[in-house]
């Protein structure tokens, strides 16, 4: 199949160059198309409106109302949320905020496995250590009474002396300065750790304060008579308290 010439558009003469750019065929293609489909939306609009019954009634027709000069505009009016879908609402907000507070405290219980601490009560990691006077506290050194490297020294488990350290490989790290390296990495990456376990424990302590306040907006907008207990003049930060009336069972 033989190609076929190519046929060029000449520029805007320079006697010409007054005028702007001249327009080439995909130009004038491109104005056509625009022009013809405005005009087909404006005969449509005509036909709309020659055939529209003017007795026609519609339901919208109860909530709409004309504004501006001589009622110039049209549009529907603008209803408030009730509390029935107003509880609705918070019914949804209150089930995202309650599987986003349960991802978040498997990511916490994740990161505290992970890091071996421990997450019964009363079973905290502490070692007391006594003193006879207070010039033996202050010359206390934790790395000379444990007798380990100071990267180690203020662990809590997984604390090995210095003679363990020079013969055999701990935690998967070999002896000598390699070793030492990689255990200022591992360090570094427990100490990222605890920061993100830190987040993840603040950021579960918000979900619960919105779970809170979504809950008592619920309970304010349910049946009952209740009143407000916190004073007008008392801390703006802190929550509202509402009280509600007993009532007895029928």
């Amino acid at each position: 199949m033989l190609k076929g010439k190519s046929h060029k558009e000449r520029h805007q003469p320079l006697s010409r160059q007054r005028y702007g750019l001249l327009e080439k065929k995909k130009d004038y293609k491109e104005r056509a198309k625009d022009y013809h489909r405005k005009q087909d939306a404006l005969r449509l609009l005509h036909e709309k409106a020659a055939f529209k019954n003017p007795d026609e009634f519609y339901m919208g027709m109860q909530s709409a109302q004309m504004v501006g000069k001589k009622g110039a505009l049209h549009r529907q009016k603008k209803k408030g949320a009730g509390a029935n879908e107003r509880k609705a609402s918070l019914s949804q907000d209150l089930a995202y905020a309650t599987m986003k507070k349960v991802a978040e405290t498997k990511h916490v219980v994740r990161l505290n496995q992970d890091l071996h601490r421990l997450a019964e009560a009363g079973q905290g990691n502490t070692h007391t250590l006594f003193f006879d006077d207070g010039a033996g506290k202050n010359q206390f050194d934790p790395e000379v009474y444990f007798d380990t490297v100071p990267e180690l020294a203020m662990r809590h488990h997984n604390r090995p002396r210095k003679s363990k350290l020079a013969t055999e490989p701990v935690l998967g790290l070999a002896a000598g300065e390699q070793g030492t390296r990689q255990l200022k990495k591992l360090l570094k990456k427990q100490r990222n750790e605890y920061e993100t376990l830190e987040q993840r424990e603040d950021r579960k302590g918000k979900l619960q304060g919105l779970m809170t306040d979504i809950t008592l907006e619920k309970a304010i907008l349910g049946k009952g008579r209740k009143r407000k207990v916190n004073a007008q003049d008392e801390d703006e930060k802190a929550k509202p308290v509402y009280k509600w009336k007993k009532e007895r069972k029928r």
